[in-house]
């Protein structure tokens, strides 16, 4: 059996090595895009409206009841939910990607920030700030949000209630914004480069999936010729052809994929911060995924004509829906959790943890474990239904 699989493996790699050019625009199309992009995005300042949905902050501090009159401020604020958690877990949180921004309240600010309001000789108190690099947008709106909150408890502990905020002072506190955490410092790229890198996993995703799409049409046209139907006369289950195919297609994304996230690194100089073990893990599951997606597509699609239509929109809707053009952050609530259903999503919030977010291999198994679902689903729907013969 595993001499057949090897057979069609072979084939295949050298019946898509030989056409050159084809080969050439597999790789130009995700590449070019995503250059594209990166230079779009990756020279944008953060700038434009309040999100769709609130932003959550995470706070730690070590005094609870020094928290008592920020939160009742910040709890009134339009853009923000308010999370709180100890100073390592906001730092974890952070680094995650799981809340763009983190805030930690040293003791006695309120108190000595208060004094060294309008004193310029007063020592003022530092709030420390830990961002997410590529959710810039989000973190802006929450500080302007949380700052303002600060600035009301100080002027209030103060002056009282009464007094308005007419009047210009210098700020009586330091702000210092870290990007993720200490630990990270090294490795964590910047907004531009965590940006690029983001870009290109997702279009390199997207671009092994339209290959798989075309390896999907390569079997209709073999199923409309007649030569699928052979295979069924065999001494060897006709299943083992199709499993050789699924291997056959990983290799090619697996191709495709490494050329793509080289050309980024070659162009544009972000750094894998991460396991260099864990992310060979996101491709392989990946490129998997993609090569069982091609195989669902084959035996579900009637014509060449409506597969290849219906197939691409499909591809479209899981990319966009999925993160792979924008983070998906950035998507209203409900449509997140509709992500979470979508495999691009999986993998390519797998690849961000393994370039740019610096994470350990540990943090890639929950990510490529669902992707390996997805390709059971995928491949045991396409072996099960697949028709060796046209109706």
């Amino acid at each position: 059996m595993l001499k057949v699989i090897l057979a069609v493996v072979r084939k295949d790699l050298l019946q898509y090595f030989t056409d050159r050019r084809a080969v050439l625009i597999s790789l130009m199309v995700p590449l070019g895009i995503a250059c594209f992009m990166a230079v779009i995005f990756g020279s944008q300042s953060a700038s434009g409206g309040k999100p769709s949905t609130k932003i959550t902050v995470l706070v730690a501090t070590k005094n609870k009841a020094e928290l008592a009159p920020l939160l009742e401020r910040w709890n009134k604020a339009e853009s923000v939910t308010i999370k709180q958690v100890s100073e390592q877990e906001a730092k974890a949180q952070v680094n995650a990607g799981q809340a763009p921004l983190a805030i930690i309240v040293p003791d006695g600010f309120v108190v000595g920030a208060s004094n060294a309001f309008g004193d310029s000789t007063a020592a003022k108190p530092e709030l420390k700030f830990i961002a997410d690099p590529t959710k810039s947008l989000e973190v802006g709106i929450a500080k302007g949000e949380l700052m303002g909150g600060i600035m009301g408890v100080i002027v209030e502990n103060k002056y009282g209630k009464a007094f308005a905020l007419d009047q210009k002072e210098n700020s009586p506190y330091t702000t210092k914004t870290e990007d993720l955490s200490a630990e990270k410092q090294q490795g964590a790229a910047d907004d531009r480069n965590a940006t690029i890198a983001h870009v290109f996993a997702g279009l390199a995703i997207q671009g092994i999936l339209f290959g798989a799409i075309e390896s999907a049409m390569l079997l209709m046209r073999d199923r409309q010729k007649g030569l699928l139907k052979r295979l069924t006369a065999a001494p060897i289950s006709p299943r083992w052809f199709l499993m050789g195919r699924i291997f056959s297609s990983t290799v090619k994304a697996l191709f495709v994929l490494g050329v793509v996230l080289m050309g980024g690194i070659l162009i544009f100089h972000f750094k894998i911060t991460g396991s260099l073990v864990g992310l060979a893990l996101m491709l392989f599951t990946s490129a998997l995924m993609t090569a069982s997606f091609g195989l669902f597509v084959s035996a579900l699609g009637r014509t060449e004509a409506q597969s290849r239509g219906l197939s691409t929109l499909v591809v479209l809707i899981m990319t966009m829906l999925g993160g792979a053009w924008f983070p998906a952050s950035m998507f209203p609530d409900w449509v997140q959790v509709i992500s979470k259903c979508i495999p691009v999503r999986w993998a390519v919030d797998g690849m961000d943890a393994m370039t740019w977010r610096g994470q350990e291999l540990a943090a890639a198994l929950p990510f490529a474990g669902v992707l390996l679902l997805f390709t059971v689903g995928f491949a045991a729907i396409g072996l099960t239904r697949f028709r060796w013969d046209t109706e």
